[in-house]
Formats: structure tokens, sequence, C-alpha cells
């Protein structure tokens, strides 16, 4: 689970270096794993923008087709316990209907 954590951190920051926290190392045991990224500070007072996030996942979206020039990820990712189907796929759509 973690390294697929740290994967997907490494990928994001190729495309968006200002909106993911850096990750710095990685472990993985049979008993126990952890992931140590870089501190960043939030307060609640920072509100989110609409406009501002969209703009970051248009970003994310039009920039981060892997050089196989289809969507999906190398390692299998995460929802808590759960294993995500992240397949090669030729669009978003197909990537995200699969999961």
């Amino acid at each position: 689970m973690v390294r697929g954590e740290f994967e997907s951190r490494e990928e994001l920051r190729k495309y968006l270096p200002d909106n993911v926290a850096v990750p710095r190392t990685l472990e993985l045991d049979p008993s126990s794993s952890f992931l140590l990224t870089a501190f960043h500070h939030l307060t609640e007072e920072e509100e989110i923008n609409p406009r501002q996030l969209a703009q970051v996942l248009k970003t994310l979206h039009q920039n981060s087709q892997y050089f196989t020039g289809k969507f999906g990820f190398h390692v299998t990712t995460f929802n808590g316990v759960v294993p995500l189907i992240n397949d090669r796929c030729d669009t978003w759509k197909s990537t995200l209907a699969d999961s």
C-alpha cells in the first residue's frame, strides 16, 4: 500500500510540483511500513478556491499521460485496504470506469 502512495506522489510532483507534499523516504516491512513526506503547513484560514482547484485538475488531466500514451499506473494503488484497478487505458473515462 505504501509503495503505491509513494510512487503516486512522485508521479504527481512531475505535473503539480506546487500541490504535492514531497515524498522523502519509504520503508517496507512485513510487519509495518511507513512513508515520510515533507511538512506542508495548512491553516484553517486557507479556503479552497474552486477555480484554482479546477485549474490544477485541468493541468493534471491534460499533461499526465504516461510515456506509453495511455492512462493508468505501473504500481497498484489502494483506497484504504482495497486495491484499485489502474491498468493502462486509452482514456481517463475508461480508467475511471474500470475503478
